[in-house]
């Protein structure tokens, strides 16, 4: 019998090392807020969305989040990993036509249809200047000034 509690002791103790060793530190670096505000020719973004792609052969994961009235912020699960990062932006807006699709037919009520309105070199062909997160950094703020 007392051979079975020194095992479960043991058993025990080894336990509570692993989970000792489960840390923040353990799970790898970090995650950095990143913050901004997003404007296009001046005036801010009203809806849109960023989203943050690790450079090729780079580290990190990607990320993306809502422009909500020309602002940003990804934090939580959806902040950065350290890492060189490339930033594609898209700004949103309501088709022309109102509560009817291309061809005239009504769409059904709750259904949103956007329509993108940024140049590609924003988005798909970005052009913008890659950001870099440190690990060191615990929240960075970047602002993009968008212009044709």
């Amino acid at each position: 019998m007392s051979h079975s509690r020194t095992v479960a002791g043991l058993m025990n103790g080894v336990l509570l090392l692993a989970l000792a060793g489960c840390g923040a530190s353990s799970r790898g670096p970090a995650r950095v807020e990143v913050q901004g505000h997003v404007t296009f020719e001046g005036k801010p973004i009203e809806q849109g969305d960023i989203a943050f792609y690790p450079s090729p052969g780079g580290s990190g994961a990607p990320t993306a989040g809502p422009i909500t009235n020309g602002q940003y912020h990804l934090t939580g699960r959806a902040a950065i990993l350290p890492g060189t990062y490339r930033v594609e932006i898209r700004a949103y807006d309501d088709p022309p036509g109102g509560s009817k699709d291309a061809a005239g037919i009504e769409r059904p009520v709750g259904m949103v249809t956007l329509r993108q309105t940024l140049p590609a070199k924003f988005n798909s062909e970005s052009r913008l200047e890659p950001l870099t997160v440190m690990e060191h950094d615990e929240m960075l703020t970047q602002n993009f000034s968008l212009t044709e």
